[in-house]
């Protein structure tokens, strides 16, 4: 499957005065040809999915704006995953939000494009 080949391509930090709430990663497996973001709470802020949104991430298309939104439950090291977008010959970013109730805070991965092999059979 797709996690065999899957690696952080890029990633970013949510913070703020020093303090870090989630870490955004930008994930591509080089076999499914795929790009999605994952983002992981760092913070031990109290957050009510459904009230706050906690952590959410975004996978991004670049040529399109095609995305896909995650949210995470409460809770310091829970996660969650977007799903895949075809990263084949486009880039792609990922983005997050970081909600504990009175504030916000935002961050963005740079975008990337997957390297083009001419030898690849791209006929599958």
């Amino acid at each position: 499957g797709c996690a065999a080949t899957a690696t952080t391509v890029d990633s970013a930090v949510i913070s703020s005065g020093g303090y870090k709430y989630a870490l955004l990663e930008l994930r591509y497996s080089s076999e499914c040809r795929s790009a999605w973001a994952r983002v992981t709470l760092t913070s031990g802020l109290a957050c009510k999915p459904g009230d706050d949104h906690c952590a959410t991430a975004t996978i991004v298309r670049n040529s399109d704006g095609k995305s896909f939104t995650c949210g995470t439950p409460a809770g310091v090291g829970t996660s969650c995953y977007t799903a895949q977008l075809n990263d084949e010959g486009v880039t792609s970013h990922a983005q997050a939000t970081f909600d504990n109730g009175p504030k916000s805070y935002f961050a963005k991965t740079g975008s990337f494009s997957p390297p083009y092999d001419p030898d690849e059979d791209l006929s599958e």
